[in-house]
């Protein structure tokens, strides 16, 4: 049974968490950044769930100060910038959730990063390496505008499907990505997917997106497209 640390400082979202994964994981529970980083180092657990806006000593320092980080973190919070979700990745946060969310899918999201870490290939296990190699095989190129923020976007989507993506989804990779809001997303990512369509090999856009009964194709839609790829990603996962 995989070990877990929750650092959380809402006592009534530690316990319910704590209820939600107490027979799947062996759980401890800690409400501040200073006591959570003896436990951390001294536990060394498989699994850390952070309130990045813990009292005493905030989530992010509690990282750099680590000794020991485990291979699944999961970090939350009320707000993330662009500055703040780059540390977190360099250090090892496998995704950052908004708060509020339901328990189940902070169950739901553990359970995943848990199944990308213990990949037999940890390269190939990387959602985003794989949304990279498909964005690539559609011919949306890392330098253009809208390639950094599909590359976030699909994998979270992957996680969690029922999410609105104009009002959760696009907000969450603008708080990622360092943007001021959500329709600086969608902007981009249209702009992509767009500029990738006019210059498509046929052939290989027929795989993502087959024509309709009489034959015709069209460009997708934003929703549309992330929600194919999501799709195709989270087959590829597996």
């Amino acid at each position: 049974m995989h070990t877990m640390l929750i650092v959380e400082g809402s006592e009534d979202l530690r316990v319910a968490l704590y209820d939600a994964m107490k027979h799947q994981y062996q759980i401890a529970l800690c409400a501040n950044g200073e006591e959570s980083l003896q436990m951390l180092n001294a536990q060394k657990p498989h699994i850390l769930i952070l309130n990045i806006q813990i009292p005493i000593l905030d989530g992010l320092e509690l990282l750099r100060r680590a000794e020991y980080l485990p291979p699944v973190i999961l970090a939350l919070g009320t707000m993330i910038n662009g500055y703040t979700g780059q540390c977190m990745k360099d250090m090892g946060v496998g995704h950052f959730l908004m708060l509020p969310t339901p328990v189940q899918n902070i169950a739901r999201h553990v359970a995943l990063l848990i199944k990308w870490s213990e990949s037999a290939d940890p390269f190939s296990g990387d959602p985003q390496v794989q949304t990279s190699k498909l964005l690539q095989k559609l011919g949306i190129q890392s330098h253009r505008d809208g390639y950094q923020q599909l590359k976030v976007c699909i994998p979270l989507f992957a996680q969690d499907p029922a999410q609105n993506m104009s009002k959760e989804l696009y907000l969450e990779v603008a708080n990622l990505c360092g943007y001021d809001n959500e329709r600086q997303i969608e902007r981009s990512i249209r702009s992509a997917i767009k500029s990738a369509w006019l210059v498509r090999d046929p052939s290989v856009w027929a795989e993502f997106f087959p024509p309709d009964g009489q034959g015709q194709t069209h460009c997708p839609e934003s929703k549309e497209f992330i929600a194919r790829l999501a799709e195709i990603l989270i087959e590829t996962m597996k």
